[in-house]
């Protein structure tokens, strides 16, 4: 056996590295190659195609008495929306005229929202663009006084994830 003596820490590391590479067993990496195959499917955002919503709520000294006031004229909101999961309404108040609103679609669902709005989550309609039929009940503020004032409500749709 031969032995080597070397002062220099750089020959050294010389020696070692050749050692090593001397007793190591050859490492071979092979290549390979996969495909895959990536779809996507976007689905339109929901969007309030049209509404009727009214410009302006009328409000009777028989409402203050009563506390509330009803808006029984169907409102027709029309949404489109592609997504099997539904949509959510977002409905922000517009005007400081009520404390909370009950809100109907089409006969069946009803939400109640306080003061500063809300969101309806998971309201669909049986296809894209099916008209939702809103009827609307605020109860109102206590010191409101009778008049005409601007619709206190707006409506976006957007998507529910």
């Amino acid at each position: 056996m031969m032995t080597l003596t070397c002062r220099s820490p750089a020959l050294r590391a010389l020696q070692l590295a050749c050692l090593l590479a001397l007793i190591s067993p050859q490492v071979r990496a092979e290549t390979a190659r996969a495909r895959i195959a990536v779809s996507v499917t976007v689905i339109r955002p929901a969007t309030v195609q049209s509404a009727s919503l009214p410009s302006e709520l009328e409000i009777s000294g028989a409402d203050i008495r009563r506390g509330y006031v009803e808006w029984r004229p169907a409102t027709q909101l029309t949404v489109g929306n592609n997504n099997p999961v539904g949509f959510v309404l977002d409905v922000l108040p517009t005007a400081r005229i009520f404390s909370q609103v009950e809100i109907s679609a089409s006969g069946e669902r009803r939400a109640t929202l306080g003061a500063d709005g809300g969101r309806i989550v998971g309201w669909r309609g049986s296809g894209a663009g099916d008209p939702l039929l809103l009827t609307f009940r605020f109860k109102l503020q206590p010191d409101i006084a009778p008049g005409r004032y601007p619709w206190p409500l707006r409506v976006d749709a957007r998507l529910d994830y």
